[in-house]
């Protein structure tokens, strides 16, 4: 699968107007206008409206983002396990690279302690103080992603 598969997937791209055209929404969650997959930002507010094609190149773009930030905080200056750049890409992704930066999760990369990295993404599955079920199979399939197939 891919990393993008794996990201929508998960992310969903509700509002579709049937027409190749999607609307933004209002995430309760976020509380923020979101658009396509996860994309938020000023430029997204109540009626904007993007093709799905747009919604995807932004998309790929915010990938291309996380991974250059995990990249940065954590160099894989080591042999990663397959698949934990995809993993750790989609987690700063969704938790942003703030969240990664000062998480658990980065000092058991930065120890090459990757049962400790699976362990401790699986934490990372509340939002809105409520563990919601689609951030546990998000966090699950990130760590299954760790020594098995990479995503990519």
């Amino acid at each position: 699968m891919l990393l993008i598969d794996f990201v929508m997937a998960r992310e969903g791209c509700a509002h579709d107007n049937g027409d190749g055209t999607v609307t933004a929404y209002w995430d309760t969650a976020g509380k923020v206008w979101t658009i396509g997959w996860g994309t938020t930002g000023p430029e997204i507010t109540q009626g904007t409206t993007w093709s799905v094609a747009r919604c995807k190149a932004a998309l790929i773009s915010r990938l291309d983002k996380a991974r250059g930030a995990v990249c940065v905080i954590t160099p894989p200056n080591t042999q990663w396990p397959a698949g934990a750049l995809d993993a750790l890409t989609d987690f700063v992704y969704n938790e942003g690279s703030g969240n990664y930066q000062g998480s658990t999760v980065r000092k058991c990369v930065q120890a090459g302690d990757w049962a400790g990295v699976k362990t401790h993404l699986l934490e990372w599955e509340f939002a809105g103080g409520k563990r919601l079920g689609g951030l546990i199979t998000r966090r699950e399939g990130e760590a299954a992603m760790i020594g098995g197939p990479a995503a990519v």
